[in-house]
């Protein structure tokens, strides 16, 4: 079981510090980094025996900023996880501008002077709302992800497939079709999750996925949601394990506690996924 933590935004600590106190900040070798250059950076997810290690889903805490919140406006992030070869479920905002999948680029006659004329496509990008709104009550179905305190948790969702665009994707898109001039224009085109709940007038919900097509919508479902599972397990290291009680001034002494947090919580995880394990009555 891999598990692996990351720091984030030292020199705000740093700066709240009195001088004349031991400083948190870790030594000079450890890199500051944003949220998304982390999971960049990271070699996998904290995973299993259990868990499926082809797909991953990323998201963040409540706390965050409302842009942290959503890995998958992030192209670089994508296209990084597509170099690696891992699948991914990743929320986005109903912003995101795509083609529709049945677009097709168009490349203009050659006049005979200058360079060659690029393929494009004929309309502009739309944002996912747009494509969203499209969505008929017969292509919605009904998905239970879970039972929660409150019953079962359900609702309706439909996979929409696009061609998100945009200059990153389209420089990534020409050089795996053999260069600028030898690129036929074709943007690759991905699954985005809908969730539109019934009784709401527009979707509430977006997920953009590389995995294949014939991923029935369960699963998509099941990794979009898996946000739940992170919170839950956040929530259990911080009140169940005192993740949260640590009140020393120095690196070696977060480091120490955070370990040994990290090593309880793995360690109940595997008895929890352990079937053969004694339940106290």
């Amino acid at each position: 079981m891999e598990l692996i933590w990351s720091i984030l935004g030292f020199h705000a600590v740093r700066d709240g510090c009195e001088m004349s106190r031991p400083s948190p900040v870790p030594p000079k070798d450890i890199v500051v980094q944003t949220s998304p250059t982390t999971s960049h950076n990271r070699k996998g997810c904290a995973r299993t025996p259990h868990s499926v290690p082809s797909a991953r889903a990323h998201d963040s805490w409540n706390s965050a900023p409302p842009r942290a919140r959503w890995y998958g406006i992030s192209t670089s992030f994508r296209l990084s996880l597509d170099e690696r070869g891992l699948g991914y479920v990743l929320a986005l905002t109903g912003n995101e501008v795509a083609h529709p999948d049945e677009a097709e680029p168009h490349r203009p006659a050659y006049a005979g002077l200058g360079p060659p004329t690029l393929p494009r496509y004929r309309t502009p990008p739309r944002a996912l709302t747009h494509h969203a709104a499209g969505i008929t009550t017969d292509k919605l179905a009904e998905v239970t992800w879970r039972t929660g305190s409150k019953g079962r948790m359900t609702s309706r969702y439909a996979v929409l497939t696009v061609r998100p665009t945009g200059k990153q994707a389209r420089a990534a898109a020409q050089a795996a079709g053999g260069g600028h001039y030898q690129w036929d224009g074709v943007l690759p085109a991905c699954a985005v999750l809908v969730e539109w709940p019934a009784g709401q007038d527009a979707p509430t919900g977006y997920w953009i996925s590389n995995l294949p097509a014939t991923t029935p919508v369960e699963d998509l479902v099941r990794w979009a949601k898996m946000r739940w599972r992170i919170e839950h397990d956040y929530r259990e290291l911080k009140h169940g394990l005192g993740l949260d009680d640590f009140e020393g001034r120095t690196w070696r002494g977060w480091n120490h506690h955070v370990t040994l947090v990290t090593a309880a919580q793995a360690f109940i995880t595997l008895r929890r996924l352990d079937l053969k394990a004694h339940t106290p009555v």
